[in-house]
């Protein structure tokens, strides 16, 4: 039980880490280090009769950061630091069949071992601290008490799954882990020059404006984080990417004269201060989102609705995100022991719908999904899912995986699922995930035929209205607070939050609403779109993955648990068009509500 304990807070922990940091083009103290390591590890690495390693990785990781967050003008807080990682990666045994895909639980014990690309060989992929200095003897000596450890687990968790599997067969004959050829890849950006006070002065600035003093809470907040990644393993893949990131977010709450948390935020997300929105323009994002949150302080209460729903541009986008594109990632439930299994209803079955639904139709037949880490920019907005190879040194390639509404391909690492047992080139961070990825409509309306479109639906069903979403929401989360918390994940779990929900009535007119909660959406209601836009939304998000066990917390829960989590996961960009659906359900949001402030803010006059 401890060790499973130590696991999930290694989970929880991963999320407020700043980032991936890996090793410079130039410190080839690092790089020899390592290369050294490894040859010693994959040469002399055995103990005992147990199983020597039939492949290692380093993944080495080097982060400067800069960050700053500002509330009425005034700093909260300020960071500048630098870290530097190497995560091991050990795997016994063979490529067939090896010490990962596996979890058992006995005698109090958790005994973890997923592997995947995802997290690879279970406690031994955790990165370990290196120092700061380009010390090679410390390097050495840090990287080689690490990689010890990973393989002492690695041997433990490869007796343990043959032990298990002695007196049964396995699920499915899929190799544990495929074969790749090896890559020498360099990808690098320019690094971002952005000081400490250059972002202490841009959050003031912006967190000082007007309109959000009328709001409960609000918080600008920017992270720059030039991190270095650095690959290098026994099959003589090695690649070095660089890839700087740089984020501004501000996030503004308030509440209804019934205690109804109204809560939204706004991203812009660059390469380079130079291609950063200029502060006139972060600014006019900011007043604009203050304007938002406040309107709906006195919009009236959506209590039900069940109909043709329009999502448009943003709230598509995030839909899509959210809902339909995790299914597209392939991944494959863990072998267990007989105590596991029990615990868990398994089935031999992957953790995504779609990796079973191959040929099957899952979108209209006007609508093609492709994934494409290759593609730079989509009708002039520039795109943030490029990259060369991904975090295995797989190279990048465009996939079709949806085709005229029929699943072709679903994304892998080079841990094999059912019906593909190579890799995508997908691995980002600790698990597949979308890069790039785009969605197309062979018949997309103009946005007003596409309006009128809803409100023909809606006259056919004889309703008094229809209803338009522009921005789907989450209820503001304080992380000092862990109740509300509490009452942010309960809430999700009751449907999908709304925060720009409008009726469109007969003739065209838009009433705002709130409180207005998406019920019951699952992946087999995106085969009932009945329209598209013609012109697509860029949506650019974070993403998380924990390989087998997939997670998605929404970037308020993910800002709530650290100060630069959504700044430095790797970034997939979505180009979605507008989605019109002919039978959704909304709901009021259920549950207590907090009270609002008994007295009014203090004057700022």
């Amino acid at each position: 039980m401890i060790r499973l304990l130590w696991r999930i807070g290694a989970l929880i922990a991963l999320l407020t880490m700043a980032g991936a940091p890996s090793v410079r083009a130039q410190d080839s103290t690092l790089q020899r280090a390592l290369r050294d390591e490894l040859d010693r590890s994959i040469r002399d690495l055995h103990l005992g009769q147990l199983e020597r390693p039939y492949f290692i990785a380093y993944r080495a990781y080097d982060s400067r950061e800069v960050g700053a967050s500002a509330t009425g003008g005034s700093l909260l807080s300020s960071h500048a630091r630098r870290t530097r990682n190497v995560q091991p990666e050990v795997r016994v045994g063979s490529y067939e069949f090896d010490n990962t895909n596996f979890m058992s639980f006995g005698g109090g014990m958790a005994l973890i071992s997923i592997g995947s690309g995802d997290d690879e060989g279970g406690f031994d992929g955790w990165p370990g601290q290196l120092p700061l200095d380009d010390n090679y003897l410390e390097f050495r000596r840090q990287t080689w008490l690490m990689t010890d450890f990973a393989y002492k687990h690695a041997a433990e968790s490869y007796a343990a799954k043959r032990a298990a599997l002695l007196n049964r067969t396995r699920r499915d004959s899929l190799p544990d882990f495929s074969r790749a050829t090896p890559t020498q890849t360099v990808d690098t950006s320019p690094a971002i020059t952005f000081d400490r006070s250059d972002a202490e002065t841009l959050v003031r600035a912006l967190s000082a404006l007007p309109e959000l003093a009328r709001l409960y809470r609000s918080t600008v907040r920017v992270e720059a984080d030039n991190s270095d990644q650095y690959l290098l393993n026994s099959e003589g893949t090695t690649s070095f990417v660089r890839r700087p990131q740089l984020l501004v977010m501000a996030s503004a709450s308030t509440q209804a004269s019934d205690g109804t948390p109204i809560g939204g935020s706004f991203r812009a997300y660059a390469r380079s201060v130079e291609t950063l929105p200029a502060r006139e323009q972060l600014a006019s994002e900011i007043r604009a989102l203050a304007l938002r949150v406040d309107s709906l302080r006195s919009a009236p209460i959506l209590e039900r609705y069940a109909g043709p729903v329009l999502f448009e541009g943003r709230a598509a986008a995030e839909l899509f995100a959210e809902r339909f594109a995790p299914l597209l990632v392939g991944r494959r439930l863990p072998e267990g022991g007989p105590d596991f299994a029990a615990m868990m209803d398994m089935g031999g079955r992957t953790m995504t719908p779609f990796g079973e639904r191959v040929r099957s139709r899952v979108l209209p037949a006007s609508i093609t999904v492709v994934d494409d880490p290759t593609l730079a920019t989509s009708a002039g907005v520039r795109l943030f899912g490029v990259y060369k190879v991904d975090a295995d040194g797989v190279p990048a390639r465009r996939k079709v995986l949806i085709e005229n509404g029929i699943v072709k391909q679903v994304l892998t690492t080079r841990v094999p699922v059912r019906g593909f047992p190579e890799s995508s080139g997908n691995r980002r961070g600790e698990g597949a995930a979308p890069s790039n990825l785009i969605v197309t409509s062979t018949n997309g309306l103009s946005d007003a035929d596409l309006k009128s479109r809803l409100i023909g639906l809606m006259k056919d069903r004889g309703l008094e209205y229809g209803i338009i979403v522009r921005e789907l929401g989450s209820a503001p989360v304080n992380r000092e607070d862990p109740s509300e918390m509490m009452r942010e994940m309960r809430g999700r779990g009751a449907g999908r939050s709304i925060f720009r929900a409008y009726r469109v009535y007969p003739d065209g007119r838009e009433e705002l609403v709130r409180s207005a909660r998406l019920m019951d959406l699952t992946a087999e209601s995106f085969k009932d779109i009945v329209a598209t836009s013609s012109t697509a939304t860029v949506l650019h998000r974070g993403t998380l993955s924990f390989g087998n066990f997939p997670f998605s917390p929404s970037m308020e829960m993910l800002e709530s648990l650290g100060e630069s989590a959504s700044a430095s996961l790797p970034l997939t960009s979505y180009v979605v068009p507008s989605l019109l659906f002919e039978d959704i359900s909304l709901e009021r949001g259920a549950g207590e509500q907090p009270r609002p402030p008994l007295s009014p803010p203090p004057s700022r006059n």
